[in-house]
């Protein structure tokens, strides 16, 4: 039997920073309804070196340039309190921010933030990152492996593995599979705990279970991911999002499904109990079916299949976009209005601390609630929050934004279609990955720039070193070939980026 969780909440409760949740801000890649969750793209090819000319004789002393792979771009970006992540098109996992429980997965030489984005070591087996979650002071991502790693804080097992004595880890660990789980395929956190989706469809969670966030009958916090029960009717979930101290998911049969803390009624089933078993979320008249779900710090977001935005929970900023008729929460979903121009709201939806985004059928990113750090993007003349949805102005090489959009407590996130990723709003840590010139806001969109320092560290031909290796002012390189073999040569570049080495690279050479 399900218990129920009343809600006699301790001031540290309300104190602690959100862990926001989003699982499906993707590019046209993947349907962010129905496949891996946080702006998952497809990544490009490999990033490629090239050597010319590609031919020579086999007695070697001939020179060849070897040109550097194109800088990658940001394809996918995570924000939650007051750091963010981003994977690049070649696979690399960049965090930036605070960092005063290890969450930015590396060493920032002893200081508790760093406002450079900097690449994550990937562990022994994982070539490329695939995706990655932000949590309140703990982070997710799954490698090419198909594992699952973590790192950062571990104070109420959120980690989902074993620290020993310790509270937290700065480097990542590997999240042991249950039985039946051969990869991991969605993955998030919240606040003090986390969730992800296996390959047998089944859903996992882990960490505090103090609101019952975790979906299942377990103790106050559990280490170990442990199965959620699946509804009647549902056979896999599609899609999950995660709040401070509330979680859901998209079942197969098309219903969203909540659980955890309502003190703010942010599970939307029109109580006003916390529960720690999954339950339906309230279908207003006109949808069949959720397309996509998100969550902010104590509200939720989600679009129905009659291309509406719904919201509830929390408003006592405005997050909600809509009208409650002077209450500050609504258990119930509500439609937010469309702007002018938008017909529907496309797959792109997330929450911030008490702000919340969207991106229109016009291709327009609209932000509302919230705006004492400037994180909404836009002017809203003097007033602190703003319950209407608002354009965020375009920076001049943005035509459109991309449906990659993320909202940290006070900050937030969007790739433009130039491909840059643009950040504003609070920047006490440096979570907006730039320098703000001595301010710790910044109400604009600025893009942030991607490090990029390739080192060629070796190239061999069949097993045998090149010689003179040479840095270019262009960026190339250049080696005078070794004897070899006569016929096709195997080239190995062996190579670093931003003091990171990457996987060997093969040409041939002939």
């Amino acid at each position: 039997m399900s218990r129920s969780i009343y809600t006699c909440r301790p001031l540290m409760a309300i104190l602690l920073l959100a862990g926001l949740g989003l699982a499906g801000t993707a590019p046209a890649a993947a349907d962010a309804s129905t496949s891996p969750a946080p702006a998952v793209a497809t990544r490009p090819a490999d990033p490629q070196w090239a050597i010319s000319p590609g031919r020579g004789p086999s007695a070697g002393g001939t020179t060849v340039t070897l040109t550097q792979p194109e800088a990658g771009r940001f394809t996918q970006v995570s924000a939650k309190s007051s750091h963010s992540s981003a994977i690049t098109s070649d696979g690399n996992l960049y965090t930036w921010g605070k960092n005063n429980r290890g969450q930015l997965g590396r060493d920032t030489g002893g200081s508790d933030r760093d406002e450079n984005p900097a690449i994550v070591a990937k562990p022994a087996g994982v070539d490329t990152w695939t995706q990655t979650g932000a949590g309140a002071e703990h982070s997710i991502a799954i490698g090419s492996d198909g594992n699952l790693y973590t790192w950062g804080d571990n104070n109420h097992s959120q980690l989902g593995r074993d620290t020993g004595s310790a509270t937290k880890d700065a480097n990542p660990g590997m999240v042991a599979k249950p039985a039946g789980v051969d990869t991991w395929t969605q993955a998030i956190t919240g606040n003090r705990h986390s969730m992800a989706i296996g390959s047998d469809g089944n859903l996992y969670t882990w960490g505090d279970n103090y609101y019952g966030q975790l979906g299942r009958g377990t103790d106050w916090e559990d280490e170990n991911p442990g199965m959620v029960a699946k509804p009647a009717g549902v056979d896999t979930w599609t899609q999950i999002g995660i709040g401070s101290y509330h979680s859901m998911a998209i079942g197969s049969d098309g219903n969203l499904y909540t659980w955890g803390d309502n003190y703010y009624r942010q599970l939307g089933r029109g109580t006003t109990i916390s529960t720690d078993r999954p339950g339906k979320v309230n279908k207003p008249a006109g949808v069949d079916t959720w397309t996509q779900a998100g969550t902010g710090n104590y509200h939720s977001l989600a679009i129905g299949s009659d291309g509406n935005l719904y919201t509830w929970g929390d408003n006592s900023q405005d997050q909600l976009g809509r009208d409650t008729n002077g209450n500050w929460r609504d258990a119930n979903p509500g439609v937010v209005a469309k702007p002018a121009g938008v017909d529907a709201w496309t797959k792109a939806i997330t929450g911030g601390y008490y702000h919340s985004l969207a991106i229109g059928s016009d291709g327009n990113l609209y932000t509302w609630g919230d705006n004492s750090q400037d994180q909404l993007g836009r002017d809203t003349g003097g007033d602190s929050h703003d319950p209407t949805p608002g354009m965020v102005a375009k920076p001049s090489s943005v035509d459109t934004w991309t449906p990659v959009i993320a909202g940290g407590n006070y900050h937030s996130l969007a790739i433009g279609s130039d491909g840059n990723l643009y950040t504003w709003g609070d920047n006490e840590y440096g979570q907006l990955g730039r320098n703000t010139d001595m301010n710790d806001r910044d109400g604009n969109p600025v893009s942030v720039a991607l490090p990029y320092l390739v080192v060629l560290t070796g190239v061999e031909f069949d097993g045998q070193a090149a010689t003179g290796l040479t840095a270019n002012a262009d960026g190339s390189w250049t080696a005078a070939t070794p004897a070899h073999a006569a016929g096709q040569a195997d080239v190995t570049i062996s190579w670093t980026l931003n003091g990171t080495p990457q996987p060997d690279q093969h040409l041939t050479y002939t």
